[in-house]
């Protein structure tokens, strides 16, 4: 009787396992369906789990191991103990092998090895770390006879030149699991979890073997706390480079490397030395310019630091920068305690077809992109005169005004990215159609005029570019796309200067840091990323955010950025560290947009919007660093101001050099009255 209580025991234990392992891939299965946008049919695979019968087997084979434990004692239960041990010996059967660590990571070996070419880099990255989980899990469990085989069964697989030799050795001293916390290399692995990129198909074969096969120990080793898998859309580059498996250093160290290397994140001295010229040159006029509530600097401000430039630099617009020192000497002071005001740009009549809103630098003029392949360009000013004749009752032709712009035609795709050159003469777009567009947009001497002429046409992007971005001072942009990459171009070039690889998803947004010498990229990845222009290497990467980087800004000073997410929140980063420094909660849905304010005595803001159909205003000068706040739930930080709109979306913020805020999207009420014509704009306070 007691034998066949140990062995029903044993039975039992076998189904709860294979009960966990079943809710464990259910709740893999459904998270991935719910990734992808699948939230019907996820829900339809938690009724159907619901429904499964397996906790009242398991149940029902609890109740038939009590009774083997109470007639036991007993001799007159042979015949009852047999009837009870024949169900659950077919239940445990029929779920599934009891395999040894060694067999199961034997087969999976042998899986993934017979694996498709496109498939095999990825599964390969899974072998070493789990191959050093399971020994530990056979250490921790003081089975030291099985973990010292089944590290000589497989250790030559991974030794070789680099660092996992090293690792390896210090590993088969580890032998009990006291000598854990005394090794770095098994105290890494055991207590950080490892991140795992796998493709979507990948992941969906990688889950089927494993189901198939019902390899326990592995199983058991990826649900648990030390792996954390992540889906990406496409597979990841083939990592097969010579470097060697990914050791406890290369899975978790890149980003302590990488960010430990040395970045000049300072003002541009050839710029800031222009801007001392002017401001000597023209004192006696620019102080007559100044009103009364003008900004003087402060006496006894310590200097910025500089650096020189590594790239070559455009031609300086004298009269560009003049006109920047004159919106220096003019801009308002805002702050936590002093925020602005905004100015909502509404595109009435237009529904989803605008993709994308752009401000120019100095507020003189918007373009949007819409899901026709068309640009819309206009005049603020135009827009204020079209709201006024409204008011009194008149047509703009009426009133005399300007029209509403021009419309721009040239792409073959939806326009999902706009951007403004430093002088307002350019406009940047960027399409499905796996181009990026240069159009004239108006003449330094007269600005009120609208070319709208496409001039050059960039391809290089075989998929769609979702995102581009002039440099703070022209002639350089930068495009990011479907592709993964990021590439850096010239204006009179047809061919990109650099490309950016190292995301192994889309890069949704690109913006150049202050001094030009930079570009930071956000991707879908989850991970932001500053790379070198001059040599196209990644210097920082910052991962903090569950969801696909949408947004991303750089402060005026380049020490710092600021980015949004579809996961709702806002990040504030460290560049000089690459730690996240605080996260901003407060949106109720994906952030679209973020915009850093100018220098100021108040401080600084930030401006973020999304699809909450909400501004909200971010102080970014708080008392919290990340030196006082370790870690970044503790850093969480409530809006100081918050906009909210009737029904429209927004799609940007921006901030114009004298610190004036606007934002725009398209009003998407369906009962809302708007004139006639469709996409026409609307500038309101």
């Amino acid at each position: 009787g007691r034998s066949r209580a140990r062995e029903a025991s044993s039975c039992a234990a076998g189904m709860a396992d294979g009960a966990q392992v079943a809710e464990e891939l259910q709740r893999i299965v459904c998270d991935f369906l719910t990734e992808r946008g699948f939230t019907d049919l996820a829900t339809a695979v938690r009724k159907e789990g619901q429904m499964d019968p397996l906790p009242a087997l398991i149940a029902q084979l609890r109740k038939s191991v009590s009774q083997v434990n109470s007639s036991g004692a007993g001799g007159g239960g042979g015949g009852g103990d047999a009837q009870n041990g024949g169900g659950p010996a077919v239940l445990y059967h029929g779920l599934g092998r009891r395999l040894s660590h060694e067999a199961s990571f034997a087969a999976l070996r042998d899986w993934v090895h017979a694996s498709l070419d496109m498939f095999r880099p990825e599964l390969t990255a899974l072998l070493y770390p789990l191959f050093v989980r399971l020994y530990l899990d056979l250490v921790r469990d003081r089975r030291g006879d099985q973990a010292r085989a089944f590290l000589a069964a497989f250790r030559g697989e991974f030794e070789g030149p680099g660092e996992a030799a090293g690792e390896l050795t210090e590993l088969a001293g580890v032998t009990a699991p006291e000598h854990i916390e005394a090794s770095a290399a098994a105290r890494a692995h055991d207590t950080q979890p490892c991140e795992v990129w796998l493709s979507a198909l990948g992941f969906e074969l990688l889950v089927a073997f494993l189901q198939a096969e019902q390899l326990l120990p592995v199983l058991r080793a990826l649900n648990g706390g030390g792996f954390r898998v992540r889906v990406a859309g496409r597979a990841p580059a083939d990592g097969a480079d010579g470097s060697g498996p990914p050791t406890a250093a290369a899975v978790r160290g890149d980003r302590r490397a990488i960010n430990e290397q040395p970045a000049a994140l300072l003002a541009l001295a050839e710029l800031k030395a222009l801007h001392d010229e002017i401001r000597k040159a023209g004192a006696p006029a620019a102080e007559a310019a100044k009103g009364p509530g003008s900004k003087r600097p402060r006496d006894g401000a310590p200097e910025p630091a500089v650096a020189a430039s590594r790239i070559p630099l455009p031609a300086w617009a004298r009269h560009v920068e003049e006109e920047v020192v004159l919106d220096t000497l003019h801009r308002a002071d805002v702050g936590a305690d002093a925020p602005p005001s905004c100015c909502m740009v509404t595109y009435l009549n237009a529904g989803d077809s605008v993709n994308t809103v752009e401000f120019a630098p100095g507020g003189d003029a918007v373009a949007s992109g819409h899901a026709d392949s068309s640009i819309t360009l206009c005049k603020l000013s135009a827009l204020r005169q079209r709201q006024l004749a409204d008011q009194a009752e008149e047509s703009a032709d009426d009133a005399g005004g300007p029209g509403l712009g021009k419309v721009l035609l040239g792409h073959s795709g939806p326009v999902y990215a706009l951007s403004f050159s430093r002088d307002d003469r350019f406009l940047l777009s960027a399409s499905q159609d796996g181009c990026a567009r240069l159009w004239s947009a108006s003449d330094h001497r007269d600005k009120e005029a609208l070319h709208g002429a496409c001039l050059v046409c960039y391809r290089g992007h075989g998929f769609p570019v979702w995102d581009a971005a002039f440099s703070p001072l022209g002639y350089y942009f930068a495009t990011g796309s479907h592709d993964t990459t990021a590439r850096v171009w010239t204006t009179d070039k047809l061919l990109p200067l650099r490309v950016m690889v190292g995301h192994i998803a889309d890069v949704h947004c690109v913006r150049f840091h202050p001094n030009c010498n930079y570009l930071a990229t956000g991707s879908a990845d989850c991970s932001v990323r500053l790379w070198d222009v001059s040599t196209g290497t990644c210097v920082r990467l910052m991962c903090g955010h569950r969801s696909t980087v949408t947004a991303l800004a750089m402060s005026p000073d380049g020490r710092s950025c600021v980015t949004g997410s579809a996961d709702a929140t806002v990040r504030l980063w460290d560049l000089g560290t690459g730690k996240e420094v605080a996260c901003f909660r407060g949106h109720r849905g994906p952030v679209w947009t973020v915009a850093y304010s100018e220098e100021s005595k108040g401080g600084s803001l930030v401006a973020s919007g999304g699809s909450d159909c909400a501004v909200r205003l971010w102080d970014v000068d708080g008392p919290m660093t990340s030196k006082d706040r370790p870690t970044p739930s503790d850093g969480d930080r409530q809006p100081v101001c918050e906009y909210f709109t009737k029904d429209t979306p927004v799609l940007r913020t921006h901030f114009t050099r004298r610190n004036l805020l606007f934002a725009a999207g398209p009003l998407q009420l369906a009962s809302a009255q708007a004139p006639a014509k469709a996409g026409a704009v609307r500038a309101g306070k």
